[in-house]
């Protein structure tokens, strides 16, 4: 009998106590390391740029056999408001609070580096014709910036990717 319970005892595994301790170790682990791996500044900038450019793309789909379609982009201290419109009115708005986070559209810099963004003024208008191409840009390009980097790019073509104007 000595041995039949020598060998339950052998046989047990982990106590209840033993794997409560290592998971609360692991869950504290790891919500000190993913806070650490990446910031929400970081995540705040990847939305803005993917909100950007699915307005801007949606402006070019709405500018497709139309006239008078444009993105209007405002900016203050706080905000940055860029709004699609079909002939001047308001169809689609999203505003960005720029307290901790820099949103630029504007030309490549004076030396051609695509990293050095220049502000446009206060407010500005990028227009679409029928075909969806914008009215008037350099041919690299209009480029969206945030936070002193150039994330997307709108081409002559209307098109808005990510990345550098070419």
């Amino acid at each position: 009998m000595t041995r039949n319970l020598q060998k339950k005892v052998s046989l047990r595994g982990f106590t209840l106590v033993e794997l409560v301790v290592v998971i609360l170790i692991a869950g504290i682990l790891a919500s000190y390391g993913g806070t650490k791996l990446a910031s929400s500044r970081s995540f705040d900038a990847a939305i803005s740029r993917d909100a950007i450019i699915s307005l801007f793309s949606n402006a070019q789909l709405s500018a497709l056999g139309k006239s008078a379609v444009d993105v209007y982009v405002e900016s203050d201290a706080s905000s940055a408001t860029f709004s699609i419109r079909v002939n001047g009115a308001k169809k689609k708005t999203k505003v960005f609070d720029t307290t901790n986070l820099e949103i630029k559209v504007g030309t490549v810099g004076f030396e051609g580096s695509p990293d050095n963004c220049v502000a446009l003024p206060p407010s500005a208008t990028i227009a679409y014709d029928s075909s969806g191409e914008i009215f008037s840009s350099d041919q690299n390009g209009i480029p969206i910036c945030v936070d002193g980097v150039n994330v997307a790019c709108i081409a002559s073509s209307g098109f808005i990717h990510k990345g550098l104007c070419q």
